[in-house]
């Protein structure tokens, strides 16, 4: 997309509306909505979701005021498209169901199957797996009755990757290769990529990491040829990861160096915190250690960026918790081996903080106050301790370990200890253990287990000595 075009576009139509406005007639009004839905288009293209939110709204209401039924299907649409690019998931289905029913008033068989075909897309991200299946079941059957190709290929794309997320990878294995078999008859490229993409994942998902390179490999190379940053940015991020699980540490951080160039250079930034995260993780898994918390630390920022300004939406919100979690508890490892005990007692404390965080900010809606999502340092702790009258102990479970600092008023950190947790919990014990693209979950220990540890950790840091001076 070239941006120049699109605000000459915009200062054009924003003078068709100018010259509108003077004129009257159902004609002109009619002309007048389509434009502000134009706008709502450009400014989509551009990322500004919440001019276009403002212009689709306003084609919404001049469509319905002439009860223009198909206008209000696109409004919708556009409605749809740009609250779900903003996260606000629940929006974009309320948005997705009126554009719905809209086509089955006007009983046209294409747009019936591509509402079914964005309904389905959206259930499946929110993780309502069998009404994604019936949406995108009814948009097959309607794409063969119309024997609409690339239609039947979108609905098999969107059940593959439906199946994928329920781990049902036979069945996604079937139709992500109906996509690539139609793409291929249909001789669409873009589909193709598509396909391979998605059948790399798949592998991924199955553990078949060589073949999922085989199929991510393909992705790129017509990704290249089409030049598609975008495609390029997630076949490149996912041959970091497979290399990655493939322990060929060197081509994954190439792989992920190169993603994370185009992600920046795209604006996209969930996908270069999750790049940043994934490079994180295999430049400490190939021993560089100073790199790899460079880009924990990012990733880590980026995510809290992501989250603070989402604050609206808690779907979205809970998506990248798992992801940040693991970004926390990775940096933390790096900075220990780092010997940077005091900057991993930050790391963990922030990680502690988040979700009191998220509260702090819903119940400070609409008043002025500091902003709760300010990094936490170790200066802060520090003075937190200061203002304590005995040792402060520390605990913080990270990745298979159990950290434990012991703090004192005036001192700072006296000692610091790690404890392997061994069979505890999942057993993470180095950065090869990680999916660089997936979060890491540790179920707690049993709480006597935990006591059991905790009193080793307390005898090891000599914490009873320290109260019996």
């Amino acid at each position: 997309m070239n941006m120049a075009v699109m605000e000459e576009a915009i200062g054009y139509f924003e003078q068709q509306l100018a010259t509108l406005q003077q004129l009257s007639g159902n004609e002109s009004v009619l002309d007048r909505g389509r434009a502000y839905g134009n706008l709502g288009d450009c400014y989509e293209a551009l990322g500004d979701y919440e001019e276009a939110i403002k212009h689709y709204d306003q084609y919404l209401s001049v469509a319905q005021s002439l009860n223009r039924m198909q206008d209000q299907a696109k409004a919708y649409r556009g409605l749809g498209n740009a609250h779900r690019a903003m996260g606000s998931l629940q929006q974009a289905l309320v948005c997705f169901e009126k554009r719905l029913v809209v086509a089955h008033e006007l009983g046209e068989a294409f747009n019936k199957a591509q509402a079914y075909g964005e309904l389905g897309s959206l259930h499946s991200q929110l993780g309502n797996y069998e009404q994604a299946i019936s949406c995108l079941e009814r948009q097959l059957n309607l794409a063969r009755e119309m024997k609409d190709r690339a239609l039947e290929s979108d609905a098999a794309c969107g059940l593959g990757g439906v199946y994928q997320q329920m781990g049902e990878y036979d069945r996604a294995l079937q139709y992500h290769q109906l996509d690539l078999q139609i793409a291929e008859e249909t001789n669409n490229p873009t589909c193709q990529g598509r396909a391979y993409g998605n059948l790399g994942l798949t592998y991924e998902s199955l553990g078949t990491f060589e073949r999922a390179v085989v199929y991510q490999e393909q992705h790129l190379s017509i990704a290249a040829q089409m030049n598609d940053l975008v495609a390029k940015t997630v076949s490149y991020s996912s041959l970091g990861r497979t290399h990655h699980a493939l322990q060929n540490y060197s081509q994954a951080v190439m792989y992920l160096q190169e993603g994370l160039r185009l992600a920046e250079q795209l604006g996209r930034r969930e996908d270069e915190a999750k790049i940043r995260h994934g490079l994180g993780l295999s430049l400490w898994a190939s021993g560089n250690l100073e790199e790899a918390q460079h880009q924990l630390y990012r990733a880590s920022a980026l995510f809290e960026t992501i989250r603070h300004e989402a604050q609206l939406s808690t779907d979205y919100k809970l998506s990248l918790f798992d992801l940040q979690t693991s970004s926390y508890q990775a940096l933390q490892r790096v900075l220990v081996s780092l010997g940077h005990h005091d900057e991993a007692l930050a790391v963990a404390e922030r990680g502690r903080t988040r979700a009191f965080a998220d509260l702090l900010v819903e119940r400070q809606t609409g008043q002025q106050g500091s902003d709760p999502y300010s990094p936490v340092t170790i200066d802060q702790i520090l003075e937190t301790v200061n203002g304590q009258r005995g040792l402060v102990l520390y605990y913080s479970l990270a990745a298979g370990y159990l950290y434990s600092w012991l703090l004192a008023p005036g001192a700072g950190i006296l000692k610091f200890h790690e404890h392997y947790l061994a069979d505890s919990v999942v057993e993470v014990d180095n950065p090869s253990d990680f999916q660089a693209g997936s979060s890491v979950t540790l179920p707690m220990a049993t709480s006597s287990a935990l006591e059991q540890h905790i009193a080793s950790v307390r005898e090891a840091l000599g914490v009873e000595s320290y109260y019996s001076r």
